[in-house]
């Protein structure tokens, strides 16, 4: 038993720390220099939205509960989801979460009624009557809540779980389409001594909400709404016999960039339609690189791109895309630790 416990203790302390490892490159900035390559110019300049880093405004309506979980009813899962979705957008940091009494008269110019679910169609078609200071929507219902009671004889615990499963959907208003529609689930679990009553609280099912959209709802709505930026600045380091270049962007902490994020480096090419003859838009995606420990500031960061073809082919002017890798990272080290963490508590009650 012994033995058990110290595997258990181990791995809930260095797996999780593991999963998060990720390679943050601090830089030496006498190393590189500005050369005349590096002030060349991209062919297409960036939109004006994004040199004036138009933050989108995200508005959250009302989480509707399809769960159709009779003994939960006095939990009032739809307001308590509503609430932590809320929150969680907030907290991210990229975003402008428009407030609640905002939203609930979107809501009514929508004709959204939660208790009868929601005809999307009828939605999507009436995005002109959000005005034009609201970039997003972002509405859904929870459809499942799975409470589960496991006593193990042998170990003498009782296990309380439960699993939520919340779907949703991001409306362009600009366009009044979906952006993406997509599903999240995810646990929370309660280790007790099989001598105590075990039920299934509200607390534990707001705890699995808190779970399953604190975790998952940021991957998704960074990868169907990533931030845009542009590169300002280019420098060269050729004292190794690969070529290093960074570079700076008009992106930082208060567009919830960190240490070791990665972005994608894009360049703006204007096509022409060899039919209609119409110009349109291209971005291309060019390569990833990585935010740098130095020059991490509000409002400005410095990238390393290590890649040699990336490196000759960056230009001034390039854009910059933010990824959901890092959320995807913390998400998937949550889940990890609170799967260890029930395993250790049923060894040692």
């Amino acid at each position: 038993m012994r033995i058990i416990l110290k595997i258990l203790i181990f791995m809930l302390i260095i797996v999780p720390a593991c999963t998060t490892m990720t390679s943050t490159p601090n830089i030496n900035l006498t190393m590189y220099e500005q050369r005349a390559e590096d002030n060349q110019m991209a062919s297409v300049m960036p939109p004006r939205y994004i040199i004036e880093k138009k933050i989108p405004r995200i508005a959250i309506l009302n989480i509707a509960d399809h769960s159709r979980l009779t003994d939960m009813t006095k939990c009032s899962l739809g307001p308590m989801a509503t609430d932590v979705l809320h929150n969680v957008v907030a907290k991210m940091g990229r975003y402008e979460v428009v407030e609640r009494a905002q939203a609930k008269k979107i809501a009514a110019e929508l004709g959204y009624q939660e208790s009868h679910g929601v005809d999307w169609e009828v939605i999507e078609g009436k995005y002109f009557a959000l005005g034009k200071d609201i970039d997003y929507v972002i509405v859904g219902s929870i459809n499942r809540v799975t409470p589960k009671i496991d006593k193990d004889i042998e170990l003498k615990t009782c296990t309380e779980e439960v699993e939520t499963s919340v779907s949703l959907r991001i409306i362009d208003l600009s366009s009044g389409r979906t952006v993406t529609s997509f599903n999240v689930a995810d646990k929370a679990a309660n280790v007790k001594s099989i001598t105590q009553s075990c039920i299934i609280t509200c607390g534990l099912v707001q705890e699995a909400l808190e779970n399953t959209l604190a975790r998952w709802v940021p991957v998704k709505i960074q990868e169907a709404i990533p931030i845009y930026g542009y590169i300002s600045k280019i420098m060269s380091n050729y004292s190794n016999e690969k070529l290093t270049k960074i570079a700076y962007i008009n992106l930082g902490t208060n567009d919830g960039l960190k240490p070791g994020d990665k972005v994608i480096i894009m360049e703006l090419r204007r096509e022409r339609d060899p039919i209609s003859g119409k110009e349109k838009l291209r971005y291309i995606d060019l390569g990833k690189a990585t935010v740098t420990e130095t020059g991490l500031h509000p409002d400005e960061a410095i990238i390393v791109i290590d890649d040699p073809i990336l490196a000759k082919k960056v230009k001034v002017g390039f854009l910059v895309q933010t990824t959901a890798e890092r959320a995807r990272r913390l998400a998937e080290q949550e889940r990890t630790k609170e799967q260890l963490k029930v395993i250790f508590q049923k060894f040692i009650k």
